[in-house]
């Protein structure tokens, strides 16, 4: 496996765990773990999709650095408790 494709196995690994979690939330609205497991997966697929921009270009025609920045203050800020 070459490094380009283990990042993108990475990425999809993040992404898809992130959108399981979102799915269990759907019946499981309350549940704080699995919300702060979620954002911990959200925030590790918007590293890995950074990393990979970096190294090999954007993954959609409209991805931007400024969609890492927006998805990390707003992660932030929820973990601060100023959801």
């Amino acid at each position: 496996m070459t490094k380009r494709e283990a990042l993108l196995k990475k990425l999809s690994t993040y992404q898809f765990a992130a959108l399981d979690l979102q799915l269990f939330l759907d019946t499981h609205p309350n549940d704080e773990n699995t919300i702060e497991k979620m954002n911990m997966f959200k925030m590790q697929a918007a590293k890995a999709k950074a990393d990979y921009e970096s190294q090999y270009g954007p993954l959609q025609k409209n991805s931007t650095r400024q969609e890492l920045m927006v998805l990390i203050s707003d992660l932030l800020s929820y973990r601060m408790g100023s959801r």
